[in-house]
């Protein structure tokens, strides 16, 4: 009898303390929450996708972590760098494009698989022109019948939130983007929430104007004078680094890159080679990683073997980063034939000690990370076979064909 007794004495004072603790879990809790400064320090430490969930808790959370300046802090406190890649599921021109999402761990579980991107009214399905820091530039183009002029209309969209802005058209133009060459994003969010769009557009022939468009006052200002330009330099979007955008046009040999505080086009040198020029057939890679500029040429006549290449960030040149030789690469797939052994290069991915390249193998058709200082392969993903016409082919992609995806929780 004694010893029930002392089992529901301790019975009833273990509810009494589980009671404690809870009330005293959420008073905690109470004060917490009520403390701002101590809630801003506990979400700055959290993972983006446990912010995104928190949103919804209440008005002053989803206030809190979606204001500008706590993005940015949060962003300056998580080292933040890709995690996957958008890929195209049909080529170019075919209607009704369609994106694949994979992770460069490997991890398909957690992604989006296929991801159609239509925006308000817009009808069409839209394509992806640039990445930058988490937040993609896409555009849509019709055509007016009557006048048989192409115009264009501009997103600025973030595949984290799913949140989107249509570009307004410009004062400057009556057409809006009409003859618009192309539009460049350049988002730094180390700096600033805010970000720029940048529009090249021909207003004759030969030369060029720019127009600057500031998410922070919604306005377009125009940017300097008209200057002559080589036709096909501005074909396609600027890599963004180092506050500026950067275009190569290795046809015409010639770089240049428009430093956007100063609102100056300035050149850019080019790599020197062993043979005095560049063959642009080989010409394998230009992009930013990390805050590092880098270029990729295939030149070695070992196909195997090549320099990535880095730029200073006074423009005073290039320089060798790192040696790459791909052998571990013909190791861990023996079947490749070594003298027809076929790669594109999608990404230089950068991190704290050292850089692993994410690579396309043209003969067997996967996707893999390779690290160039231990020769170590991972599959990322496998490319199946696509419906194109009725007739099924394997995407091939390159590195102006895939977009960086990075998590962010940025205002558009």
């Amino acid at each position: 009898m004694l010893l029930s007794l002392t089992d529901h004495q301790t019975t009833n004072d273990e509810i009494s303390g589980e009671n404690l603790v809870h009330e005293s879990s959420s008073s905690s809790s109470s004060v917490i929450a009520s403390n701002f400064d101590i809630l801003i320090q506990i979400l700055l430490c959290l993972p983006l996708k446990s912010l995104g969930v928190f949103k919804s808790v209440s008005k002053q959370w989803l206030s809190l972590i979606s204001d500008p300046y706590f993005v940015r802090n949060h962003r300056l406190r998580n080292q933040i760098s890709i995690s996957g890649l958008f890929l195209p599921k049909s080529s170019l021109f075919k209607p009704g494009r369609e994106y694949e999402l994979i992770f460069l761990d490997g991890n398909i579980t957690s992604g989006i698989p296929v991801e159609t991107l239509n925006f308000g009214d817009d009808p069409a399905s839209i394509p992806i022109d640039q990445s930058c820091n988490g937040l993609f530039c896409c555009s849509s183009s019709s055509r007016n019948f009557r006048t048989k002029v192409f115009s264009s209309t501009y997103y600025i969209y973030n595949p984290f939130t799913k949140h989107y802005r249509i570009l307004p058209p410009s004062q400057f133009r009556e057409n809006a983007f009409v003859s618009s060459s192309n539009v460049s994003l350049a988002f730094d969010p180390l700096k600033s929430p805010y970000y720029e769009a940048i529009c090249m557009w021909r207003d004759d022939k030969y030369n060029f104007q720019i127009e600057i468009y500031s998410s922070k006052t919604d306005s377009w200002r125009l940017s300097g004078d008209t200057f002559p330009a080589p036709m096909g330099l501005y074909y396609k979007s600027g890599v963004y680094w180092n506050g500026s955008l950067h275009w190569i046009n290795m046809e015409r040999n010639i770089a240049v890159y428009f430093d956007i505080d100063q609102e100056l086009v300035k050149r850019m040198p080019l790599p020197s080679v062993s043979n005095g020029y560049w063959e642009n057939g080989r010409f394998a890679y230009f992009g930013e990683s990390r805050g590092h500029l880098q270029l990729i040429d295939t030149y070695d006549p070992n196909p195997t073997r090549f320099d990535i290449l880095e730029m200073e960030t006074d423009y005073t040149g290039w320089t060798t980063k790192y040696h790459v030789d791909l052998e571990g690469v013909l190791i861990a797939y023996p079947e490749i034939d070594r003298d027809r052994f076929e790669f594109s290069i999608l990404l230089v991915q950068e991190e704290e000690e050292s850089s692993k390249l994410v690579l396309q193998i043209l003969n067997n058709m996967v996707i893999i990370s390779y690290d160039p200082k231990d020769m170590s392969v991972k599959k990322i993903h496998d490319v199946l076979p696509v419906l194109e016409g009725g007739v099924s082919s394997r995407m091939k992609y390159g590195y102006y064909s895939t977009y960086p995806y990075t998590e962010t929780l940025a205002r558009v």
